[in-house]
C-alpha cells in the first residue's frame, strides 16, 4: 500500500514538513507517483517514521536515530543500553530533587512557625567547600572547579555560612559561605575531605531558625550578624550550663519578602557540651 504526504503526516500527527524533515535526515524515502510527481511512502516508511517518532519519545536524539539506521542487532542493544543508563541517571537525579524539594518544603513550613525558638538536637552530618572567608573569594583553579561540581553534579545541595569557633573564641566573627552536600549523600558521588572540601560532623547541637535580612548580611559586619543570628542559642547554651564545641553553620532555607524587606531564612546549628 501506498500513501501520500498528507495520509502520512495525518497518521502520526505531524505536519508534511515534519515528515519531509525526517525523510531529509534519512529515516525512510519515498517513491514518486509517475503521474503527478507526488511523494509516495510504502509500509516500510511509515513503520520508520512511527519507529523514529517512538525513539524521539525514548530520548534519543535526531543524530542518533541517523546513527542507528545502518547498527547491527549488536549495536541496537549497546545504543538501548546507553540510553537506559541515562534515563537511570535521570530518574536517580529526579528522585534527589523531589525529596530536596519535599525536605525544602518541610523546612519552609517549620520557619514560619519556629523563629527564635532553640532546640538541642544531633546536627546532620556535612561535607562542604567555601567559596568566600569574609572578603575573600576562593581564587584557586582546583578550588573553583569544586565548586561548581557541588553546584552543577551533587545531589541536593545546600548553601551554608559559617562562623569559625576559633574565630568566634577570638571575637573576629569572619563571616563564611559555602556549599555542602548531606554525608549520606557525598558517599553516593565519592566526596571526601580535601584542602578544599571539609567535613562537618554530627553533633549534639543547639539549633534554631533565624532570620535575617539581606541588606544586613551584604554590610559584611560579621560581628553584628553573628549576634543577630546567635544571640537565642547563645542565651540558651548560657541558661543550660553549655560551651561552643564547633564551628556554628547556618544551612539557607528560603528567601521572602517581608513588609518591603528582603529576608533570608537560616537554621543555625551549634555544636555544645557541658561545662
Amino acid at each position: 500500500m501506498k500513501y501520500k504526504i498528507s495520509d502520512l503526516a495525518r497518521l502520526m500527527n505531524v505536519s508534511t514538513n515534519t515528515i519531509r524533515r525526517y525523510e531529509n535526515m534519512g529515516y525512510f524515502s519515498s517513491d514518486r507517483d509517475p503521474s503527478n510527481s507526488y511523494r509516495m511512502y510504502d509500509e516500510e516508511s511509515v513503520f520508520q517514521a512511527l519507529n523514529a517518532r517512538l525513539l524521539r519519545k525514548y530520548g534519543f536524539s535526531h543524530e542518533e536515530l541517523a546513527a542507528m539506521n545502518t547498527f547491527s542487532m549488536e549495536e541496537n542493544i549497546t545504543a538501548y543500553q546507553e540510553k537506559m543508563k541515562e534515563l537511570e541517571d535521570t530518574i536517580s537525579n529526579l528522585k534527589n530533587i523531589h525529596h530536596r524539594i519535599k525536605d525544602d518544603i518541610k523546612l519552609m513550613q517549620k520557619a514560619t512557625s519556629s523563629v527564635a525558638q532553640p532546640y538541642f538536637k544531633d546536627c546532620v552530618d556535612l561535607y562542604y567547600s567555601l567559596y568566600s572567608e569574609g572578603s575573600k573569594l576562593a581564587k584557586d583553579t582546583k578550588h573553583q572547579e569544586i565548586l561548581n561540581n557541588f553546584i552543577y553534579d551533587y545531589p541536593e545541595v545546600q548553601r551554608i555560612y559559617l562562623m569559625k569557633k576559633k574565630d568566634i573564641d577570638n571575637k573576629s566573627y569572619t563571616l563564611c559561605s559555602g556549599w555542602a552536600v548531606k554525608g549520606y549523600l557525598a558517599e553516593e558521588v565519592n566526596l571526601t575531605t580535601n584542602e578544599f572540601v571539609h567535613y562537618y560532623p554530627t553533633a549534639k547541637s543547639i539549633m534554631c531558625m533565624e532570620k535575617i535580612s539581606t541588606d544586613e548580611l551584604n554590610e559584611g559586619d560579621g560581628c553584628l550578624i553573628f549576634h543577630k543570628l546567635s544571640q537565642n542559642i547563645m542565651q540558651i547554651m548560657k541558661d543550660t550550663n553549655s560551651t561552643l564545641n564547633g564551628d556554628i553553620i547556618g544551612v539557607t532555607v528560603s528567601k521572602c519578602f517581608e513588609d518591603g524587606k528582603e529576608m533570608l531564612y537560616i537554621l543555625i546549628s551549634a555544636p555544645v557540651s557541658s561545662k
